[in-house]
């Protein structure tokens, strides 16, 4: 996605910030690579949750790009970063994935600041921008739940798993406020006042596109899905 928004970027500094992004995304590819190679494994597929967040959820305009894939995306992607170098007892790893990380907290930080600006220049943009991003929330956690049916559950560090993606989310609500895409956090919304903001948001997308890769707006909203 980088290289598509390096043609599509709104100014110069952008532009040059983009080309710097996207020398570092492919380090990122050949160091996850060096990694799988460490622990003897083929890099696999995709699990489709993967796929809806890295490609379905791909932005239609700079605002979707810089919000949802640079400061969510690319926030929550930082935030399992933390937690692998916090957990992993594997000196070389660990030093990949700091220098991962320093590069990580440059992306989120200029989608932060693209987005806070652009919300307070274009206040309309607000509300779609959250329901968008909830949109993002609900793949999150439905990758989630397919790694707690696939990973042991006595696992030290992964029987946590439940616990860090309530941090990671709190961390995503967290930046939503103070981008100021809302007042409040979504998790202290009702699920009503959630509904909307989705549906807004999916109106306003008319249909296609991201919104086409979503198209479940009710079913999107925690709370408001169909229950097993």
């Amino acid at each position: 996605q980088v290289g598509q928004w390096l043609y599509d970027a709104p100014d110069l500094e952008s532009a040059r910030f983009l080309a710097k992004q996207a020398i570092e995304e492919l380090q990122h590819v050949g160091n996850f690579l060096r990694i799988l190679d460490m622990l003897g494994l083929e890099p696999a597929p995709a699990h489709p949750a993967v796929r809806f967040l890295a490609t379905g959820m791909m932005g239609e305009s700079w605002p979707e790009h810089v919000a949802l894939e640079m400061a969510i995306g690319e926030g929550f992607v930082l935030t399992a970063m933390y937690a692998l170098i916090d957990t992993l007892d594997h000196a070389e790893t660990v030093a990949i994935l700091t220098r991962a990380a320093r590069q990580e907290e440059g992306h989120v930080e200029f989608g932060e600041r693209q987005t806070a600006r652009l919300v307070a220049e274009h206040p309309a943009l607000r509300r779609r921008l959250a329901g968008l991003a909830l949109v993002w929330m609900w793949g999150v956690r439905r990758l989630a739940a397919h790694m707690r049916r696939r990973m042991p559950r006595d696992h030290v560090v992964l029987a946590r798993l439940p616990e860090f993606l309530a941090h990671a989310l709190a961390c995503s609500e967290l930046r939503l406020v103070r981008m100021g895409l809302v007042e409040r956090r979504p998790s202290d919304l009702s699920a009503p006042e959630r509904a909307a903001l989705v549906a807004e948001a999916l109106a306003w997308k008319g249909g296609t596109g991201l919104a086409g890769a979503a198209a479940l707006p009710l079913r999107l909203v925690p709370g408001l899905g169909r229950k097993k």
